[in-house]
């Protein structure tokens, strides 16, 4: 999120949000992994193991 990806069309929020802020909203993200949200859109991107 801090760098983007521009290739992707992901923006880099580093110029708008601040260190904390960024951090917040990869915590939040996280919070998500799991979840089944309704008329969720298909997974992009490649898998990465953990």
């Amino acid at each position: 999120m801090k760098y983007g990806y521009p290739a992707k069309g992901m923006i880099a929020w580093r110029a708008f949000l601040k260190e904390d802020e960024i951090l917040k909203v990869a915590s939040y993200v996280l919070t998500l992994k799991g979840t089944n949200p309704p008329n969720a859109k298909a997974p992009q991107g490649e898998l990465v193991e953990e």
